[in-house]
């Protein structure tokens, strides 16, 4: 055998010793806590050792906990989070040893069942999302203050313990595979918030009239055929949400929802007819009805005092607005855009607050001249009717910024267009004007007009004379 130089003996064990010293080193660096906060994959925590600063762990990426301890290396461990770590299909097995823990993420596992003992935890806000697997919850104890488990396809069931009565204040359920909500939801009278999206609900528990605090209800995305009774006693609701739900025909009445202040309806489609007490909602503030399949609206909608945002649109049976469609001094917004209406109530004139009236595709043929006594109307669009003339009195809408006409077959302009002194924004597109609008020339603030390129226009001479006058004008073309 023959011997190697006494100088490569020692260069090797250099490199050796070397090597093994910054691979300790890159483990050492690897355990190294920020501010009592370490992030590291599963598989490098395995090399860490005790570190009794730790507050926070977050475990990213590859490895798995299976033989790893956490409660007894991070003594004082208050927030273990596993962000993505589709890997770990367990918990350590001293879990139930992390007594200072506070709160609790499991986010993207591969985890199917969780341990009893995540129950016992003195956490106050436990999230469990995106694990596919899931199927199976502990009953839990814990003082919370906050439980999210959503977006696990695999959930079917919750247990009907999942936390203390006297502490939890917000529940969200969002996005399981839930068929029911378990009776025991009754006794925790304490609840603000509860989120139901997404799961195959078709009841709910009698005994939720119960949460006389409950502030936030969101049911949307299940197949109720009609809003539970019992949501309709919340005398204490500020918020209901009721979206997407392809099954519901009817919602029962509403006028115990005495606080009411947000009521949003969308994407209902055989959703026929709104409750008729709508407007004995004092406290509501916003109203949205869209994409349903409603075919008319209450007498006196807009009789709610405190409303100030409406927005019916997208609802392709509704043709007819009542005459008697409310009066209010506090709405500012109301958007009716994309039904079928035919016809706009004098009523609306009424509204004495609005600042923001939007109408465009609908079927309307005339504008009654009440819409033009709007005082504090700062934005309206028309755009996509069948309006051929404008009020007569448009002048008088002086703090009008905003006017959209496009696609209407308005042939001419009202002389006092010229008292819209404070008009910025004025869209002509597709309105085939036979004679020049020579009004426009006065508008000391008009900064955008809207105009068919000339070559497509019926009459090229009225754009080119509108482009001539206005040089300081910005002229946004359209080309269809």
């Amino acid at each position: 055998m023959s011997h190697l130089p006494i100088v490569h003996i020692y260069t090797w064990l250099y490199c050796t010793v070397g090597l093994c010293l910054l691979g300790c080193q890159d483990v050492n660096t690897r355990c190294l806590s920020t501010d009592g906060t370490l992030t590291i994959s599963p598989q490098d925590l395995a090399e860490c050792p005790k570190d009794e600063s730790l507050q926070t762990l977050i475990l990213e990426g590859d490895g798995d906990l299976q033989g790893q301890t956490v409660g007894a290396r991070f003594p004082n461990l208050q927030q273990l989070q596993l962000h993505f770590t589709p890997t770990v299909t367990e918990l350590p097995a001293d879990i139930d040893q992390c007594t200072n823990m506070r709160e609790m993420s499991i986010v993207g596992t591969g985890i199917e069942t969780l341990p009893v003992e995540v129950g016992t935890l003195s956490v106050q806000k436990l999230t469990i999302e995106h694990n596919p697997f899931l199927a199976d919850l502990p009953a839990i104890h814990s003082p919370l203050k906050q439980f999210t488990i959503a977006n696990n396809p695999n959930l079917s069931t919750i247990p009907n313990t999942f936390g203390q009565a006297h502490t939890l204040r917000i529940v969200n359920l969002e996005h399981n595979n839930l068929s029911n909500i378990p009776q025991s939801i009754g006794v925790y009278r304490e609840l603000r918030e509860i989120y139901l999206r997404g799961n195959r609900l078709k009841s709910l528990p009698s005994n939720l009239d119960n949460l006389k605090q409950l502030s936030i209800l969101d049911i949307s995305e299940n197949p109720f055929y009609t809003v539970p009774a019992s949501v309709m006693s919340l005398t204490q609701l500020h918020s209901l949400t009721l979206q997407h739900l392809p099954n519901l025909t009817s919602i029962p009445p509403v006028s115990n929802l005495r606080t009411l202040s947000r009521l949003h309806i969308l994407d209902c489609p055989n959703l026929k007819v709104l409750p008729t007490d709508i407007h004995t909602l004092n406290a509501l503030v916003s109203l949205k009805v869209e994409s349903t399949g409603i075919e008319r609206l209450p007498e006196r909608l807009l009789d709610v005092p405190n409303i100030e945002y409406v927005k019916i649109r997208i609802n392709p049976n509704l043709k007819i607005l009542p005459n008697n469609i409310g009066h209010n001094d506090s709405i500012r917004f109301l958007f009716l855009s994309q039904n079928n209406i035919t016809n706009i109530p004098p009523s609306l004139g009424s509204l004495s607050s609005l600042e923001l009236l939007f109408l465009e595709e609908n079927e309307i043929e005339a504008l009654p001249e009440e819409i033009c006594q709007l005082s504090n109307l700062e934005e309206l669009s028309i755009a996509s009717n069948q309006i051929s003339t404008l009020c007569q009195s448009i002048g008088n809408l002086k703090r009008v910024r905003f006017l959209n006409l496009n696609s209407n077959p308005i042939q001419t302009l009202p002389n006092n267009v010229n008292q819209l002194t404070n008009l910025d924004y004025l869209n002509l597109w597709d309105v085939p004007l036979e004679s020049e609008p020579k009004q426009l020339y006065a508008l000391p603030r008009l900064q955008t007009i809207g105009l068919n390129n000339p070559n497509l226009y019926p009459n090229p001479s009225i754009i080119r004379a509108i482009k001539k006058n206005l040089p300081h004008v910005q002229l946004v073309a359209s080309d269809e």
